[in-house]
């Protein structure tokens, strides 16, 4: 399979892996039938090297319906983001109102990821997107054209799911390629983000997500993980090719959660 470097990402996601591409893509197997991501969030290593075969999910539905409005609709939505303007005013009277048609919260759903505070998808008890306006310095351009044409044209290649983690990975067979991105959590937190994330991914959660990997390891299915750099995560993955890699991470609301981060990547093959 060619690997292609153009990446048509047109969403930005705290965590995730554009910065760790070069390295991820030295790592997948040469050969595979299909390829699963279960945790999907920006898709920085689908979107990389563009494989032919493809099911995609995520447990956020928002974040689903974009990526499926996106490979329907791609010229409707760009028309409506065309009409959007980015400053505080225009920033929280869309953020404050949920539009009914599909087109229009997909639009929505690409603005304010590009502008509010660091890409970062947050909701409140009431279901509301609560993240403040992200206050850039520079004149902010919140869409390219071009990358949602082109990720339009990817993302009709793929089976794209809002689901929990193991149930598109029950879909997967023998040869198949699964890359696993969960949200980071650890018994013992260190940061805000964390912390966050605990909410949507839990301790037990990871573990369940390591007994799907041992199961399909079983069944002959090829499992790339990111994940924290942790020594219970490392516990976790025993037995596994486990490498440390670093990269910069500005999503902590403490100083000292910003910075350069390391991580682990884990492959079974």
């Amino acid at each position: 399979m060619k690997k292609k470097m153009k990446r048509p990402t047109f969403l930005k996601w705290p965590g995730g892996k554009t910065a760790l591409l070069s390295k991820l893509i030295t790592m997948i197997p040469k050969e595979f039938n299909r390829y699963f991501e279960p945790f999907l969030g920006g898709g920085a290593l689908f979107f990389s090297i563009q494989p032919n075969s493809n099911v995609l999910s995520d447990f956020n539905p928002e974040l689903i319906q974009c990526y499926k409005q996106v490979a329907d609709s791609p010229v409707k939505i760009i028309k409506r983001l065309k009409k959007m303007k980015y400053t505080k005013k225009d920033y929280y009277q869309i953020r404050s109102v949920i539009p009914s048609d599909s087109i229009q919260k997909a639009a929505r759903f690409i603005y304010l990821n590009h502008c509010c505070w660091n890409g970062l998808y947050r909701i409140n008890k009431s279901g509301e997107f609560n993240v403040p306006y992200g206050k850039y310095k520079r004149p902010h351009k919140f869409f390219n054209e071009e990358n949602i044409l082109t990720a339009s044209k990817l993302l009709q290649t793929a089976e794209i799911l809002s689901c929990d983690f193991e149930i598109s990975l029950n879909k997967c067979k023998k040869e198949d390629f699964v890359y696993l991105d969960p949200p980071y959590t650890v018994k013992h937190h260190n940061n805000g983000f964390l912390l966050y994330n605990e909410r949507i991914f839990s301790w037990d959660d990871q573990i369940r997500l390591a007994d799907k990997v041992h199961n399909l390891v079983d069944n002959g299915i090829k499992v790339m993980v990111s994940n924290a750099n942790a020594q219970e995560i490392k516990d976790l993955y025993k037995g596994y090719n486990i490498i440390t890699v670093k990269r910069s991470s500005i999503i902590s609301g403490k100083n000292e959660g910003r910075g350069k981060i390391t991580e682990l990547i884990i492959t079974t093959y």
